[in-house]
């Protein structure tokens, strides 16, 4: 953990500020030790330079998401994290998120402080705080969207793409957000709408879809600058065909593994067909994915 997050951390369950323990430091950075609440004295444990700033709830959820990646071997670990790889490669939106988020981070300054809530396995930039639910090399801090560890207005720019629909209650993971955004602060949000469903990890969290009209009724509060397709009917109609035939042809139930081999050789097969998502980018009614860009 660097010590330039203490600046943006705050206790999720008070908001108090935070005192450091350190128990082990590693190349200038903090490997172990906790952080305590000066308000409630809550406790938060840093884990491999990672602080977890969950409740007991959330914590049941991270050891619940934790438990597939923990059971399997080192070698597996690396198998997985090739497929990781080969799916970030996959160019199906019209253009890559990578792309729309540097579209996005061009409206701030280089001092800016950002966020992506939900970071998985990736990293946009350096410069972003990156905030999961669950552990990975790209995470900086462990947290809960519907309780974020940060204090109000600590955020020029929130990223939060493929999230929402993995939320039990998005209205509370919303106001959250703009609680955290500074006024004039600027949002990008992603949202599937025709999607199969893909729970995170170990557990069973998918529980929503939206429309055009429910992204914009769910950020009713902040001000839209865009809204539109990310990924249009073609890539709609790529991704149920490989969940299609990886389900069809994998004769493994209990390996993921195969599944996902299946899964990006059907991609890649069926990638000619997202160059016809520019004939078809105004059939919102037939969309895969939905971007909306905003300001507090």
């Amino acid at each position: 953990m660097k010590e330039r997050l203490l600046d943006y951390l705050c206790c999720p369950k008070c908001k108090g500020d935070l005192k450091m323990e350190i128990q082990e430091t590693k190349q200038e950075q903090i490997k172990t030790g906790k952080l305590i609440c000066s308000k409630c004295q809550q406790e938060y444990e840093i884990r491999d330079g990672i602080p977890i700033m969950l409740d007991k709830q959330s914590r049941v959820l991270l050891q619940q998401s934790s438990k597939p990646s923990m059971q399997i071997g080192l070698f597996k670990q690396q198998i997985s994290k090739i497929l990781r790889k080969m799916h970030s490669l996959e160019p199906y939106s019209i253009n890559s998120l990578y792309q729309r988020v540097e579209k996005f981070l061009n409206y701030f300054d280089y001092g800016a402080k950002t966020c992506d809530l939900g970071c998985g396995y990736r990293r946009f930039d350096q410069r972003i705080v990156n905030l999961d639910i669950t552990l990975s090399e790209y995470v900086d801090i462990v947290g809960d969207a519907h309780i974020l560890p940060f204090a109000d207005e600590t955020f020029d720019g929130i990223i939060c793409t493929s999230v929402l629909e993995h939320v039990w209650n998005p209205v509370k993971v919303v106001n959250e957000i703009y609680r955290i955004l500074k006024k004039g602060g600027k949002i990008y949000i992603e949202v599937p709408f025709l999607y199969p469903y893909h729970p995170v990890t170990g557990t069973d969290m998918d529980y929503q879809r939206y429309t055009e009209a429910g992204l914009l009724n769910l950020f009713k509060d902040f001000k839209p600058l865009e809204l539109g397709v990310s990924g249009g009917p073609n890539v709609a109609l790529i991704v149920f065909l490989r969940q299609y035939f990886s389900e069809l042809f994998n004769f493994w139930h209990n390996h993921d593994a195969p599944r996902e081999i299946i899964s990006i050789i059907t991609g890649w097969i069926l990638l000619p067909l997202k160059y016809l998502d520019p004939l078809l980018i105004k059939r919102k009614s037939i969309a895969s994915i939905f971007y909306f860009v905003g300001e507090k």
